[in-house]
């Protein structure tokens, strides 16, 4: 055993021995000599002198971590500053299930713990993405979160999922793995109902119109979803595609017609939706090129303001180069002039 050294008074860091304090035991019975120290910031700590001499234990925990008070970290809150331990700084955390735990800043700021151990021991083992995959009429967005947290219940992880019929549901992965769930609810109740119009014309634009503005794994996306187009809620939800096939037959509706947005960046409601014939959609100008995509018609400029296309060079690979809109409208734009009509 070395011999003592009476570290009153000696400085580390920012810290000045105070006085000797209470040995330490360790959870394997060593006694490790321990002194209180006088941080330049003000605060008392005990500090043991193994950590003082070999210079890990510079402040009170000023010096590497910020004030946490108020700040979320995964599922705990910090409430307050707690007594230092062992020259770091600690703090008093209350978690979204309700417990209260104290915690080392630096094990918050990186990472390494993010609830009282509620969210260890109710997680499951085998974590698996579920994120665009499909499950019946559900397509998954992504995790479901609640107050900036990841939701957790005893089926599993908890994900956002899309319905085909437009309803947004938080569903356990257990529930939708299993095939226990394969609808928010509207699977049932479309087997007793009497309408019978999923394999229509109309029930396949409905769906691509739900599919396009809120499944972020779906084609023309970003064209319409990621610009922030939204569907109206009379059209959403358990009675959404009554209320829409309702509306379509009131204004005209009949196979072969395109739903057309009157105002490009408007959303898909009843005041700004119409149904337009092959006629319409036929009807161009040197000015004015009709283009029917994705069951939605617009005018060539409109198209090329959706897809943030140059108007010239839409117009060049449709009306020059011959190509097909799919083409036209999906092909990425080359960085060098001259390239198959790129510029």
């Amino acid at each position: 055993m070395g011999k003592f050294q009476d570290l009153t008074g000696m400085k580390f860091g920012k810290l000045t021995v105070v006085k000797k304090g209470e040995p330490h035991i360790t959870s394997g019975g060593r006694k490790l000599v321990t002194w209180i120290c006088e941080c330049d910031c003000g605060k008392i700590i005990s500090a043991s002198a193994q950590n003082l001499r070999s210079g890990k234990v510079k402040s009170c925990g000023c010096l590497q971590s910020p004030d946490l008070t108020g700040k979320k970290f995964g599922m705990l809150t910090v409430i307050s500053e707690s007594e230092p331990k062992y020259g770091e700084r600690f703090w008093k955390c209350v978690c979204d299930c309700g417990n209260e735990t104290m915690v080392r800043g630096t094990t918050l700021m990186c990472g390494r713990t993010m609830s009282c151990g509620c969210l260890r021991h109710n997680s499951p083992p085998n974590y698996v993405d579920l994120t665009g995959k499909r499950f019946g009429r559900l397509v998954v967005l992504e995790r479901s979160v609640i107050n900036g947290n990841r939701k957790i219940c005893k089926s599993g992880a908890m994900w956002r999922c899309l319905c085909d019929c437009g309803n947004i549901k938080d569903i356990p992965s257990g529930e939708l793995t299993s095939g226990r769930t394969k609808s928010c609810g509207c699977l049932k109740h479309d087997m007793m109902s009497t309408h019978e119009k999923s394999n229509t014309k109309i029930y396949k634009i409905y769906r691509g119109i739900i599919s396009r503005c809120y499944c972020k794994t779906a084609t023309g996306y970003k064209n319409y979803g990621g610009r922030g187009i939204t569907v109206c809620d009379e059209w959403l939800g358990e009675h959404g595609f009554e209320n829409f096939y309702e509306w379509s037959m009131n204004n005209g509706y009949y196979d072969g017609l395109s739903i057309d947005r009157i105002n490009v960046n408007g959303n898909y409601e009843p005041s700004n939706c119409r149904w337009i014939t092959m006629k319409q959609q036929l009807r161009n100008t040197r000015r004015c090129i009709q283009i029917t995509y994705n069951g939605e018609t617009h005018n060539l400029s409109e198209w090329a303001e959706i897809l943030n296309m140059d108007y010239s060079l839409l117009n060049s690979r449709i009306s020059k180069q011959k190509w097909s809109v799919e083409k036209a409208f999906t092909t990425p734009v080359l960085n060098s002039r001259n390239d198959n009509g790129e510029h």
